[in-house]
């Protein structure tokens, strides 16, 4: 798991917007062309609205089954470099 502190909590029946920084790894001049999360099933987290800007991703999750789940968001970046990362987002949903 990563570092505990960037473990994000979440009520399972609150509805919040979560998100990563991505500036200090893309390159100079390049930007977040395309985003997409994955969700295991098992969490019962749903995706009710995702977004990017230049450097950041966001998510709103709803939902969700108690325990702490690790979501994963594919970046690709703009050209000439359009590179492909991948980070995780480790949420904690509780009752």
């Amino acid at each position: 798991m990563n570092n505990p502190n960037q473990v994000k909590t979440k009520r399972a029946g609150a509805a919040k917007w979560y998100g990563l920084r991505w500036k200090a790894w893309l390159a100079d001049g390049e930007k977040i062309a395309s985003s997409s999360w994955t969700i295991p099933a098992s969490s019962g987290l749903s995706e009710s609205s995702s977004s990017n800007t230049d450097t950041t991703t966001s998510i709103k999750l709803t939902g969700g089954n108690v325990g702490t789940w690790e979501l994963t968001n594919t970046i690709t970046t703009s050209s000439p470099l359009s590179q492909t990362e991948i980070r995780s987002l480790w949420i904690k949903v509780e009752s």
